[in-house]
């Protein structure tokens, strides 16, 4: 009687215990899984000084770039002083836009952006335009500068150098290489180096004003 009882009882601990095979394929299962978590999510430095993997490359990616805050602002084609720069229009059209102001942040605030390494195009129906920087008190057509930095956190002011920082706001002045005139329809693009570009797709305003807010 009791021979069959701990035969009984050796059946039911095969039925429902675990093998010790079982148990080292878990154990293989679980190393496996987390040597692909340390891969993926912390990996050591490689050649070039700096972290790769799938999820940090990512992250920096997607990062690496601006996002445009608040709604550009329009100024008219004629040639006029804009917050102390002299901005020289490409024609004289009081019924249409010349210049623009847009304001420019992180995409993701703990990276920072060398804004004098990221190209702004504009991206119109006929062309396309690039623009290069203008380091002088004026902006002619086909040119942009900084017209002011601050700082979203209060007390806090932007830094001196060209480095878009966590929280920190470029307003950027863009002198348009022709004049826009109502309903003209473009795209914006800022292509931030090694990163992601980034597009803002603007209608000018039916009724154009000195200074016209874009909605």
């Amino acid at each position: 009687m009791r021979l069959g009882k701990r035969r009984e009882f050796a059946k039911r601990d095969r039925e429902t215990g675990i093998t010790g095979l079982e148990v080292i394929f878990l154990i293989l299962f679980l190393a496996i899984a987390v040597y692909m978590v340390f891969t993926l999510a912390i990996p050591p430095v490689g050649h070039g000084g700096s972290p790769g993997g799938l999820f940090v490359r990512a992250v920096q990616e997607s990062g690496d770039s601006v996002r445009v805050t608040g709604m550009p602002i329009g100024y008219l084609s004629v040639s006029q002083k804009i917050e102390g720069i002299a901005a020289v229009a490409a024609t004289e059209n009081k019924n249409a836009i010349g210049f623009l102001v847009v304001s420019v942040t992180p995409l993701i605030g703990d990276l920072a952006i060398d804004i004098n390494r990221m190209g702004i195009t504009i991206v119109s129906p006929d062309t396309d335009t690039t623009f290069t920087r203008s380091r002088n008190a004026s902006v002619g057509p086909g040119n942009w500068t900084i017209l002011k930095k601050y700082n979203l956190i209060p007390m806090k002011t932007a830094d001196e150098d060209d480095i878009l920082e966590a929280s920190e706001i470029f307003d950027l002045l863009i002198s348009l290489p022709e004049p826009f005139p109502p309903y003209h329809t473009f795209s914006l693009v800022f292509s931030p180096e090694h990163g992601i570009p980034y597009t803002q797709k603007l209608t000018v305003p039916p009724a154009v004003t000195r200074v016209t807010r874009f909605v």
